[in-house]
C-alpha cells in the first residue's frame, strides 16, 4: 500500500501536527498485504486525515471487512485523544479498495441491470450499501 499527500511548497509553512501510522490486518495483523496507512496534518488551524486502505476479499468475507474496519479506525487514533480518527479531524479523506461487492448471484442478470442504468437493483444488492444502512 502507498498513500502520498502533495502539499504546494507555499503552504508547506503553515503546516503543523505531521503524523503517519500504518496499520496491518492481514495474516492476523503481521502482514501489510491488508490494512491501512493514513497520514494526519494541520493546515491553517484546520486538520486534515487521509487514509487508503485495503480490506478483506471476496463475497463472504464482509463480515471480516466490517471488522477490519472498525479496527482501522480505533487503530488509525492520532494519538492525541481517544477519539475515533473519523471524528477527530475537520477534513477525512478515505481511499482504497474496500472490496464490498454485490452480492446477486445471477453475473448475466447484475450485467443486465446496469445496462437498464438500474441503480436501485444495484443498491439493493451491494454490500457496502447495507453494511453502511
Amino acid at each position: 500500500m502507498c498513500l502520498s499527500v502533495f502539499v504546494q511548497n507555499r503552504y508547506v509553512p503553515y503546516i503543523d501536527m505531521v503524523q503517519k501510522k500504518l496499520f496491518k490486518t492481514g495474516a492476523g495483523g503481521y502482514y501489510g498485504n491488508k490494512g491501512g496507512l493514513c497520514i494526519s496534518f494541520d493546515l491553517y488551524n484546520t486538520s486534515f486525515f487521509f487514509i487508503n486502505c485495503h480490506l478483506a476479499a471476496f463475497v463472504p468475507k464482509f463480515e471480516k471487512r466490517n471488522f477490519d474496519f472498525y479496527k482501522l479506525i480505533k487503530g488509525l487514533r492520532s494519538g492525541f485523544t481517544d477519539w475515533e480518527a473519523t471524528f477527530e479531524y475537520d477534513y477525512l479523506f478515505w481511499f482504497g479498495d474496500l472490496n464490498y461487492r454485490t452480492d446477486y448471484k445471477n453475473f448475466n442478470k447484475v450485467v443486465e441491470e446496469i445496462e437498464r442504468n438500474n441503480l436501485d437493483f444495484l443498491k439493493e444488492h451491494d454490500q457496502f450499501e447495507k453494511q453502511t444502512a
